[in-house]
């Protein structure tokens, strides 16, 4: 077995992320290198490079935003998450009444115990902007977007527009799709025809860091 085939998928998923962002912005990567590391990953997992793919996009196109606009600046998807950083994320979870006790052992855990949602429907979002302040979504919160259901109007999506990834509530009225902001300084934004849209999930659930 090879030192990369010893590697866990969140290890591939993350050297290739980043592999993808620094070739992107013109940084020198291990071109032998990055193709085992491609190899190794479509034996074992296409998923992790399509994730890893993807992920990278999003994070490169989201340099390129609205400034002040509430956007999505980092994706976590629970399938490549170590346990530790697992443990992490359950222990930074708010002390919600009906969440069980995460501080005996937070590994054993599952995330259909928190949330009644399969880890595979799960993304974490990091998000910057004060677009949807009266949501409580504020600067620097993570946000527990479930992937699996069907959005619906008045539902707060994260949703990638022309390139973009930002977060929003959702009304539809009639055949008119709109993304609002939860501030009045920012004013709705219409699909027009030459949009292009993808609605990754709906948010359920708000994690504040401490501040």
């Amino acid at each position: 077995m090879t030192k990369l085939e010893k590697l866990t998928d969140n290890e591939l998923y993350h050297i290739l992320l980043q592999n993808q962002i620094w070739q992107h912005i013109g940084l020198p990567v291990d071109t032998q290198n990055h193709k085992q590391i491609i190899k190794v990953i479509n034996k074992r997992n296409k998923n992790i490079f399509e994730f890893a793919n993807q992920d990278a996009n999003i994070i490169i196109n989201n340099w390129i935003g609205i400034m002040g606009e509430t956007k999505v600046t980092n994706i976590r998807r629970i399938d490549f998450l170590d346990k530790e950083e697992l443990a992490t994320y359950l222990l930074t979870i708010g002390a919600t009444n009906n969440f069980p006790n995460l501080n005996e052992n937070p590994n054993k855990v599952t995330f259909m115990d928190l949330f009644g949602i399969p880890s595979e429907n799960f993304l974490f979002c990091s998000v910057s902007g004060d677009s949807m302040i009266n949501a409580n979504i504020l600067n620097g919160d993570n946000l527990i977007v479930d992937v699996s259901k069907t959005p619906e109007n008045n539902d707060i999506i994260v949703v990638t527009l022309n390139d973009t990834t930002f977060v929003k509530r959702l009304k539809i009225d009639g055949d008119k799709t709109i993304f609002v902001s939860e501030n009045p300084d920012y004013k709705p934004r219409e699909v027009i025809e030459s949009d292009t849209f993808r609605i990754l999930g709906i948010v359920k659930h708000i994690i504040h860091p401490v501040r």
